[in-house]
């Protein structure tokens, strides 16, 4: 987790379906995707990863991160 040495300060949350999402699919591909929240000005420091139909998503998510990607993201939040 990063360390902000100025004390309290607004952070941008996104809170989007992911792509495939069976109700609101806005995005083409997962690598769109995550290029659209690394280069997000302000930049995003939390995302929340939802699909109400299924757990997939939430399980790709996490292996981009493992890949070294969306450093920017200090917390990712599962809403199932």
């Amino acid at each position: 987790m990063a360390v902000y040495g100025r004390g309290s300060e607004w952070r941008r949350w996104d809170l989007h379906d992911t792509p495939g999402a069976a109700l609101e699919d806005k995005f083409g591909s997962w690598d769109e995707y995550v290029a659209e929240i690394e280069s997000a000005d302000p930049a995003i420091a939390v995302a929340g990863v939802t699909d109400y139909v299924t757990t997939r998503k939430c399980k790709t998510f996490p292996t981009y991160r493992v890949q070294g990607r969306m450093q920017n993201i200090i917390l990712a939040v599962r809403e199932i």
